[in-house]
């Protein structure tokens, strides 16, 4: 029976100590991957990474890559209906990071209304 004890205090003692392993930390940037708008509806994209600086880019039309800011927060707003790319690159010089995320806009249910006096 002493020896039992011994292996099952054993293995008891290493299963303890086998979980008590730190785990690599979740980070999250704070931006999700996907989003869904009305038209003309203001989206704040904000990272929660510090950066030295930050590069916001977008595919113009003639589909090469084109810088929309250069601020941490981007805004964006789309008059017209469609699905977006939106490029986040933040500059450090310990930990650069870059993330993209898809933003669907799509048509308001109540249309505006071209008579529109008062905002």
């Amino acid at each position: 029976m002493k020896i039992n004890f011994k292996v099952w205090f054993l293995v008891v003692a290493v299963a303890s100590l086998h979980g008590c392993r730190p785990e690599i930390p979740m980070v999250n940037l704070g931006i999700d991957e996907v989003y869904a708008v009305a038209r003309m509806k203001a989206l704040v994209l904000h990272p929660e990474f510090d950066g030295e600086a930050y590069i916001w880019s977008m595919k113009g039309v003639d589909g090469q890559d084109s810088v929309v800011s250069t601020e941490r927060d981007f805004v964006f707003c789309s008059a017209v209906e469609g699905d977006f790319r939106v490029k986040l690159r933040i500059v450090d010089s310990e930990n650069p990071v870059e993330h993209e995320t898809f933003i669907r806009v799509w048509e308001e249910e109540v249309a505006y209304s071209r008579y529109i006096t008062k905002v």
